[in-house]
């Protein structure tokens, strides 16, 4: 009878140390795949998903590396569509839509684009609401107004701590 007691409070002590082990184990595991999929963001650009004016994506040009959420900040944000037009014409404009779901772990959006082994950014907004955030970005300014722009970017969306929400590579014509 008296055992009863002090198995039990056995047992709840193993199940919270077990809990706890779980719960510690598995942010090491969402900051492990927001790291990798970091690193893979600050890659040199390969290939885009190609789009029409509209935003649709051209059947059978699909870059399965571009335009995917990162781990930390899915449910939060997502794109409606790739950004559009892709290849965007030297004298264009790209458009991007973020959809924002929640403001819990993010007030700002910056967009930067890396080129020639460098970091710039190229547009920001410091604060978003929930909802549809769109950005229309020259493609001059992609390339960094170079006179021979034509080539392929990869742009990388940030928040306001610099986590990598989204990237993708664009091409100018």
């Amino acid at each position: 009878m008296f055992m009863k007691p002090a198995l039990n409070k056995k047992y709840l002590h193993i199940t919270l140390i077990l809990a706890l082990n779980l719960l510690i184990l598995s942010g090491c595991n969402q900051n492990s795949d927001q790291r990798e999929f970091e690193q893979q963001a600050f890659s040199e650009p390969s290939g885009i998903t190609e789009t029409d004016q509209q935003g649709n994506v051209v059947e059978g040009n699909i870059d399965p590396d571009d335009w995917r959420i990162a781990p930390f900040f899915q449910g939060d944000i997502e794109l409606l569509l790739p950004p559009f037009p892709n290849p965007v014409l030297s004298n264009g404009e790209l458009k991007i839509e973020i959809q924002v779901n929640f403001l819990e772990r993010i007030s700002g959006i910056y967009i930067r684009v890396f080129r020639f082994s460098s970091f710039y950014q190229i547009d920001d907004r410091p604060q978003v609401p929930t909802g549809l955030t769109s950005f229309r970005i020259d493609a001059n300014i992609i390339a960094g107004e170079i006179s021979n722009p034509q080539g392929i970017y990869r742009i990388i969306i940030q928040d306001e701590n610099e986590n990598v929400i989204t990237y993708g590579d664009v091409e100018i014509e």
